[in-house]
Order: structure tokens, then C-alpha cells, then sequence
């Protein structure tokens, strides 16, 4: 399917926010990614951080040389990028007890959407970053 990007920002010095936009909505649960085309044939897996009203949101490793980090960080404002519909079964199934998370950079990505669809339930999250500056 086809997305826009709307929004692009370094948010730390190794990883982009990202948001896109799509044509038509989509069936999302918390913890899906989607498979982003980075040049053919080339695909990555990005873990979608928020889906709201037809635009979704991606957080970019680019600390390290790759297909994914050399595309989001080449990428401009307007361009269509190709993208899987949401997928992935890497959720939460029962949110009636406490949640534990563990999470490194932006591998924090996945649990954003499933810690904000828990109601009540008590959550703790044990987030590492290598210094400061990557704090999200």
C-alpha cells in the first residue's frame, strides 16, 4: 500500500520519528509492524508506534550504516513509500494482571501502543539506553 511521508525528526542522535500517512485505513492491534519498502527488493520491518486517524508512526534506527537507516535518513517530506499492511501477532492477549517489558533504543517501538492500550493494568517497563542523549 502506498503512504506519505508527513513527518520526519531525528529524536535522538540514532533514531528517526517517523509519520505516514495512508490512503485508506487499516485494521491495526498494538505490537503490529509493518514491512517498509526500502529500495527494491528491499524490505524492513518497522514496529508502529501509533496509529491514529489514517497516519502512522515508526521509530528509524540509524545509528548504524543500513538499506532501512540510509533510506528514512536520505527520505524527504511528500515522498510515497511502500508499505505492508500492519502484521504481526505481537501483542498483549489478557491485560487483567501486571505487565513487565523490557526493552533496548528503539526496540521500545512495539511496546509504546501495547502499554497505552492497557486500561488499568499495572505496567513496568525496564527501558536501557547506551547514554543521555538516546533517551526517548
Amino acid at each position: 500500500m502506498k503512504s506519505k511521508l508527513i513527518y520526519k525528526n531525528q529524536i535522538t542522535p540514532s533514531i528517526i520519528e517517523v509519520d505516514l500517512e495512508l490512503a485508506e485505513s487499516v485494521n491495526f492491534m498494538p505490537g503490529q509492524y509493518v514491512n517498509v519498502t526500502v529500495g527494491e527488493p528491499f524490505r524492513r520491518p518497522y514496529s508502529v508506534t501509533s496509529y491514529e486517524e489514517k497516519t502512522l508512526k515508526i521509530l528509524v534506527g540509524n545509528g548504524n550504516p543500513g538499506k532501512g537507516a540510509d533510506f528514512f535518513t536520505k527520505a524527504e517530506i511528500g515522498m510515497i513509500i511502500e508499505i505492508s499492511v500492519p502484521m504481526g501477532e505481537f501483542g498483549i492477549k489478557d491485560n487483567t494482571e501486571k505487565s513487565i517489558f523490557i526493552a533496548t533504543g528503539s526496540g521500545l517501538a512495539p511496546f509504546i501502543t501495547m502499554i497505552k492500550s492497557l486500561n488499568s493494568a499495572p505496567v513496568f517497563l525496564l527501558y536501557r539506553i547506551k547514554n543521555y542523549d538516546e533517551d526517548l
